[in-house]
């Protein structure tokens, strides 16, 4: 394998190089993103107030309600696939 890196040509070994830097400069950015990402959310949970917390609600959102709106969405797409079908067959009469 050792031959092979050696018989590229150079600017495919920079190239590698190159990839290699600029993976290693992305690592290290993700890496302090991260941490400061993660001390900014430390200082707004200390910050915040038990009055400001958020409330312990597991079901805050109904199955009636979740499959009602699923269901008025669905509705929706459905006709303005319809609309757009009509559009372009009206489109293709004049052609």
């Amino acid at each position: 394998m050792g031959n092979a890196a050696q018989n590229q040509p150079a600017s495919v070994q920079q190239a590698s190089q190159f990839n290699q830097q600029i993976l290693t400069e992305t690592r290290e950015g993700v890496n302090t993103l991260r941490k400061e990402l993660a001390s900014i959310g430390t200082r707004l949970m200390a910050q915040a107030q038990p009055s400001q917390m958020p409330l312990n609600c597991p079901n805050c959102l109904s199955t009636t309600t979740f499959l009602f709106a699923v269901a008025v969405q669905a509705v929706l797409v459905i006709l303005f696939n319809i609309w757009q079908s009509s559009k372009g067959s009206q489109a293709k009469k004049f052609f």
